[in-house]
Order: C-alpha cells, then structure tokens, then sequence
C-alpha cells in the first residue's frame, strides 16, 4: 500500500508491505529411483539412498518506508527517509537415509543389511532491520551536480534450532539425529549497525548529454546457515551452525547517459569496477551434499554495461544491450578439490583442497547480450490495439563450481521467444500467445559433482529448456 501527501510543496510518502509465503518441497538427492540402498558384493558399504529430504518452510514479511522528498529544481533538493523491516522463517527438515550395514554372521561370512533412518530437524530465523537514509544533489551551476547521501542501519538476526532422539517419522528406523540440538531458549543473537554512503559528480554536456562518477560503500549482514550432515557408514546426521561475517563492498562507477532531441533514440553507457572484502558465496561441498554459505574473501567485478531503445518508426520500438563483467576470487585457500583433480591441477590430495587466485565467480558468464524488437498498431477505429515481439538472450560459458573443471561448465547458449496479441481499448484485457524457447535450444541453470558417485555430474534442466507454446489473458481493474 503506498499513499502521498502533498506538504506544501514537499511530499511525503509511506509504503507498507506484507508477503506470505509457504514452500513444501521434497528434492530426491540421491538422483536414483531406488528406495533401497545398493550393493555389489558383502563387505561393502554400497550406495546410499536419500529418497525422502525436503522441508516445510513458512515464511512472513513486513516493511515499512517513509520517506519525504523536497522540492524539485531549487539549489539544494534532497530525499530522506525511515525504513522498517522484519522477517520471519519457520522450517522443519525431513530427511530418510539407507544405507547398508556389514554384519558378520560368523568369521568369514558377512552379509550386507539394509537399514533406515529418518528424522525431522526444526529451525527458525528472526531478522529485523531499522534504517536512517537520505540522498541529496546539490547544483553546483546550471550543468554540475554534486551528489551526496548515505544510510544507518541496524539488523538484528535471531537463529534456533532443535532435533531431539525421537524424531523418527517411520515406524522402524533409526533415529537420523542421534544428537540433540535445542537452542529455541538460548537462540544465538547477533546484533550490528553500519552506515554505508555514496558520493558523485553529475555534469549535463548539453540538452541531450548527461556524464557521473559515483564511489559507494555496500554492506551485507552476518548470517547463519544450518548443515545437516550424514555419515555414509554410520547413518548418523549431525547438524551444525555455520556463521558467515559481514560482506563489504566499495563501487566505482563511470556512465554517460544519451537522450535524442526527437526522444526517438536511448543509449546509457556504464563502466564500473567492485572490490568485495568478505564476500558472501554459496559453495557446493559434495562431501556434505550441502551447499554452504561461506566468506570466500577478496573478489573483484569490472566491466562495462550497455543498454539502448530506438523507435525508427511509429509503433516499432528496438531495445537491447549487452554487459562484459570480468568478476574473479582474487585468492582463496582451502577450497575443495574437484572429484579427479591431480596434484598437477592444484590439488592438495592430504588435505583434498586446493589454493585459488585469480578464479572466476560462479554463476557470473564473461559475456551477456539481449535484443528485443515489438510492434504495435491499432487494429480499428474502436482503439482495439495489437502486437508481435522478438526477443533474443544469449550468454557465455558459465563455470557454476568455484575452482571447478570443465565438467561444470555450461557452454554458451542463446534463447528466443516470441509473441503476439491485442489489447483492448482501455486497457481492461490483454490476450496473448506466445512460444517459448523457439528454436528448441537445450540449456542447463547449474552442473554440480555428485556426492555419492564420483565421476557424476548432476545437471539442473529448467522448464524454458524446451519449446513450448501457451496463451494468456491479463484483467487489470
């Protein structure tokens, strides 16, 4: 809900907002059909199943801003404001595991039994954050700005857990969590409070050129991650508490932003460059099946940005651009080994780690471009309005495992979609049709080694990784 005041000639402004949320899910990790654990021949552990892990997660969401804003066009004008947020998460994970148990029936005989254990593991997390903040410009002359702002903030994050010994949720296993956890009356409570701030130059070259330079401090909280973690002999799942520091970043920004006279042609050019110090990153450690949130150290990001729209003709709009990012661990040490790394490659085979410098970010393609084309007209003299749009996607190569091999990389791939429709003359309803990933094109959103078969590559497939084709009606009112 947002409302406006007019105070005279300042405006004041409040925006409220609640989200609900609540996810079921259940993610058969083993990455098999089977319900039983396997093995070959006695006196082995064989292969695990992990056909039941999912959670049952509620999540509830409040924010509240206020904020004022001065008038427009005098030698100082400024923004300042309140903000209020408060989070609320409550997960309970399921988990069954088979496994095989080697017993001796008598020396020299032994046969390999099938066990279960299964277990349920309650967490909660309570996050609150207050912020002061305000930005201002101050008009130097009729063509240069100075730009200055800043924000205090306090989060406060609440973490607890608990699991206890009778927590079997099948008749017949083994308890999973055969070690207690119950921290709900002495939840771990971290609270901080940081300022982070912005300042800039803006210079206006002329009715049609605008040139800034912008430095700004970022600021990412603590934050605490639960792990359960399973022993392939024993069955037994421990789950600990693993706590991140805060992430810090300091960001240099170069932009020229170009307006035609006849407003028929759009073009913002970006050169930026970020140092990140303790930044936060999510590494898939398969020795746990876990993916863990961990400080990774010092990263850097540096690239150029480039987005345009032109309209050549009445009703033929052209947009797209493209974005270079060079984004890299700077060094980091004690990073696993992927499964067959040699010494040769880096790998530490005492320790199963290796030493990174100068690695690429996950989930960060050097290269990125986007192209869209769309058409309108009007149909009749009723105002009843149509359309047909092309848009393009593509991306580089895409490493998705921190110091990993080219097991876990996506080649580059492109998408195109297309659509058409009409629009009534209001604006009340909106029919289209449209087809998805046009030309079929086969892509993957993550490559991750498998944590029970070495040698595996687990592959994730979006639904938009095959052609297909729908409609839909859009009501506004």
């Amino acid at each position: 809900m947002e409302a406006n005041w007019d105070i005279g000639e300042y405006t004041l402004t409040s925006i409220t907002a609640v989200k609900s949320w609540n996810f079921d899910n259940n993610i058969d990790v083993d990455g098999t059909a089977n319900t039983i654990a396997i093995t070959n021949v006695a006196n082995t552990t064989g292969l695990p199943v992990l056909d039941i892990n999912g959670s049952e997660m509620a999540i509830k969401q409040y924010s509240q801003e206020i904020r004022l804003q001065s008038p427009i066009g005098e030698k100082f004008d400024y923004v300042v404001g309140l903000y209020g947020f408060k989070f609320d998460l409550d997960n309970r994970f399921d988990r069954r595991y088979g496994f095989i148990f080697p017993f001796q029936v008598f020396p020299g005989f032994i046969v390999d039994l099938p066990l279960f254990a299964s277990g349920s593991a309650y967490t909660a997390v309570r996050t609150r954050n207050i912020a002061a903040f305000g930005q201002a410009n101050y008009h130097i002359n009729e063509k240069l700005d100075f730009i200055f702002g800043g924000r205090v903030l306090n989060e406060r994050l609440e973490y607890s857990e608990f699991s206890d010994l009778n927590s079997a949720f099948i008749e017949g296993d083994l308890e999973l969590y055969r070690t207690p956890l119950d921290t709900r009356n002495d939840a771990p409570v971290v609270s901080e409070t940081a300022a982070t701030y912005k300042l800039g130059f803006a210079y206006e070259v002329n009715d049609t050129l605008n040139t800034y330079a912008t430095f700004t401090t970022g600021y990412k909280a603590r934050a605490s991650q639960s792990t359960p973690s399973t022993d392939l002999l024993t069955g037994i799942t421990t789950v600990t508490v693993n706590t991140v520091d805060p992430e810090k970043s300091d960001a240099f920004e170069l932009g020229v932003k170009f307006l035609s006279d006849n407003k028929r042609f759009q073009m913002n050019v970006a050169l930026f460059y970020t140092e990140y110090k303790g930044l936060q990153l999510q590494i898939f450690d398969p020795s746990a099946n876990s993916v863990l949130l961990a400080n990774v150290g010092l990263a850097t990001t540096k690239g150029v940005e480039v987005d345009f729209m032109a309209r050549p003709i009445e009703g033929l709009t052209l947009s797209g651009g493209f974005a270079y990012i060079d984004a890299t661990i700077d060094e980091l040490d004690g990073q696993l080994c992927y499964p067959g790394q040699k010494v040769s490659e880096g790998c530490d085979i005492g320790s199963n780690s290796q030493s990174i410098s100068n690695a690429d970010l996950p989930n960060s393609p050097d290269l990125k471009i986007n192209l869209a084309a769309r058409y309108d007209t009007e149909l009749s003299d009723s105002g009843l309005h149509g359309f047909v749009q092309m848009t393009y996607s593509w991306q580089d190569d895409t490493q998705f495992v921190l110091g990993g091999d080219d097991a876990t990389v996506v080649d580059s791939y492109g998408i195109a979609n297309a659509s058409m429709g009409i629009t009534s003359p209001d604006g009340t309803y909106k029919f289209t049709v449209y087809a998805k990933n046009l030309f079929d094109k086969r892509y993957e959103t993550a490559l991750l080694h498998d944590f029970l078969v070495p040698g595996l590559v687990n592959q994730f497939v979006p639904r938009d990784a095959e052609r297909y084709f729908g409609a839909s009606l859009r009501v506004s009112f």
